[in-house]
């Protein structure tokens, strides 16, 4: 039998109460008495804000009246990933937000199972995950949204060509100019080689770029047309460039998978997927860019709760009318710079999160 989480020690109390008031007979008083919100424990990573921000989601999300409505309670930050999911698995939080990624290198470094080749889909990494996870604990569904590798081109190049995926840019790609870093060639999953068996993809020239200064300088210069580029970067905003879906997987899938503790009630549990959901590739480049960029994880996660939205569900089309509901998208479709229509205020940076009057400044 598992152990009982403060969730359910604190709903046998209540109870208890409940039984004890009752005994007295005092009507007036039980029929005052209003039991607190439930209590749930959560932690992060010390200096790790992309895990920061992903606990203030969760916590956020789930602290909201119109969610779980649940009392969120915070331990220190612990010093690595291992020592938070060692919270997880002993009770003393309830969930954990992370990369499938580091999900799965982490829970086969503790099984002693290091060395093999990370599953290229975020389905497989799933798998894995759930063969090595302990039976105390569940996990929930993955995030549409994946942080990766990625390329990504300027507003005009996306614009002028319409592009949304990496199998759109190898219809141009021969009349672009792509940023990368040296030894690009040969690099893998995401290189020059890879993008050609994959994608048919090849560039028109490519330039070599150092760090972050010399693509800031690139694109001002207007140098490059596309940039190999993490799709969390600062630079997507200051460059105004829009990451291409890898609709192929070339690059190895890294999506949000929240875990928590067998026990949590159902009704949390939903809420929990609804705020995954909400993690679209679109909305997570988006907020990772600016979170790059030095705005506060719980400043991000607030922007992100209050504007992100689900990406539309493509409904098959009315019969006769031979289209799609106006603004439906396969998830993840959209570049990052697109944005429902009324989903953000004018002048927004990224789109559909974050509010303009807390935006920080971003530096190369």
């Amino acid at each position: 039998m598992f152990s009982r989480t403060p969730l359910a020690r604190l709903g046998c109390a209540v109870l208890l109460s409940a039984l004890v008031l009752g005994a007295c007979g005092d009507d007036e008083s039980t029929s005052d008495t209003v039991a607190p919100p439930p209590k749930f424990v959560m932690s992060y990573v010390a200096g790790d804000t992309e895990n920061q921000f992903l606990e203030e989601l969760f916590a956020q999300g789930l602290a909201n009246p119109d969610g779980a409505n649940l009392r969120i309670s915070r331990l220190s930050p612990v010093a690595d990933l291992g020592l938070l999911y060692d919270q997880l698995a002993a009770d003393r939080i309830q969930i954990m937000p992370v990369y499938s990624q580091q999900l799965l290198t982490m829970l086969r470094a503790k099984a002693g199972k290091t060395g093999e080749a990370m599953p290229v889909t975020v389905a497989e990494q799933v798998t894995k995950i759930n063969e090595l996870l302990p039976k105390g604990l569940s996990m929930g569904s993955a995030s549409t949204g994946e942080h990766k590798a990625a390329i990504a081109c300027t507003a005009a190049i996306v614009d002028k060509n319409t592009l949304t995926d990496l199998s759109g840019l190898a219809k141009v790609a021969s009349t672009l100019v792509l940023a990368a870093p040296a030894g690009f060639d040969t690099a893998t999953p995401l290189g020059a080689a890879t993008l050609k068996d994959t994608y048919g993809i090849t560039f028109k020239s490519v330039v070599t770029v150092a760090d972050d200064a010399a693509i800031t300088a690139t694109f001002k210069d207007k140098l490059a047309d596309c940039v190999v580029i993490d799709n969390g970067s600062a630079l997507l905003v200051k460059s105004s460039l829009s990451p291409l879906r890898d609709d192929k997987g070339l690059v190895p899938g890294n999506a949000v998978i929240p875990l928590f503790q067998i026990d949590v009630p159902e009704d949390v549990v939903a809420v929990i997927e609804q705020i995954t959901e909400r993690v679209t590739n679109r909305n997570l480049t988006s907020i990772l860019s600016v979170v790059a960029g030095g705005m506060q994880p719980h400043v991000a996660a607030k922007s992100f709760l209050e504007t992100a939205q689900p990406d539309p569900v493509v409904e098959s089309s009315t019969p006769g009318t031979g289209s799609a509901p106006a603004g439906s998208s396969p998830a993840g479709s959209s570049p990052a710079g697109s944005s429902p229509a009324g989903s953000s205020p004018a002048a927004t940076a990224p789109p559909a999160t974050t509010p303009s009057a807390t935006t920080p400044g971003t530096s190369g």
